[in-house]
């Protein structure tokens, strides 16, 4: 529910957890399983867009973002090959696929 938020929801960058981890199935009891690997995944996406931690911007702005430097390049698996949301990302990367 949060992905869908308007575009013009503010958001700050963050590396480890944050508030799409709280429906994720490795964080159940409060404590990340995969912290260390949800650190790499936002510091290496982090890395790709020039964002340091505590960055804002609109949620629009984020998506564009990843839309044209991650899912039109098909870098998606380089970056959340082994993400726990992998598949609601997947099928964005599909969505744009089908309309170019």
């Amino acid at each position: 529910e949060l992905l869908k938020l308007p575009e013009s929801t503010p958001i700050e960058i963050t590396f480890g957890l944050d508030e799409l981890c709280d429906t994720c199935p490795n964080h159940e009891t409060g404590i990340c399983d995969s912290e260390a690997h949800v650190h790499e995944i936002d510091c290496k996406v982090a890395e790709q867009f020039g964002y340091l931690e505590g960055s804002e911007l609109t949620l629009g702005e984020f998506w564009a973002n990843a839309k044209t430097e991650i899912i039109e390049r098909h870098k998606l698996g380089e970056y959340c090959g082994d993400c726990s949301f992998m598949d609601i990302c997947g099928e964005l990367e599909k969505d744009v696929s089908q309309t170019m």
